[in-house]
C-alpha cells in the first residue's frame, strides 16, 4: 500500500524549469532566514515577496514578448522593402 503512495507521489511531481529551481532555492534560503525573524512576521513577509517575485517575472515577460514582437515586425518591414 505505501509503494502505490509512493509511486503516485513520483508521477505527480514535474520537472522543474530552470527559473523555477532558481525561484525554488531562493524561496527555501529566505525561509531559513525568516525562521530566525520568528513565526509572527515570516508568513506575511513570504507572501508579500512571493506576490512581488511573480509580478516581476511577469513584468519581464511582457517586456521580452514586446521585444520579440517589435523585432519581428522590424524584420518584416526591411522584407517588404527588399521586395
Amino acid at each position: 500500500m505505501a509503494e502505490e503512495v509512493n509511486s503516485q507521489d513520483i508521477e505527480e511531481k514535474k520537472p522543474l524549469s530552470f527559473f523555477a529551481k532558481k525561484m525554488q532555492n531562493l524561496l527555501d534560503e529566505l525561509d531559513e532566514h525568516l525562521e530566525q525573524i520568528g513565526g509572527d512576521y515570516g508568513p506575511i513577509i513570504m507572501e508579500e515577496l512571493q506576490n512581488r517575485l511573480e509580478q516581476v517575472v511577469n513584468n519581464f515577460n511582457d517586456e521580452v514578448h514586446d521585444m520579440y514582437d517589435d523585432r519581428i515586425a522590424k524584420a518584416n518591414c526591411s522584407l517588404r522593402n527588399i521586395n
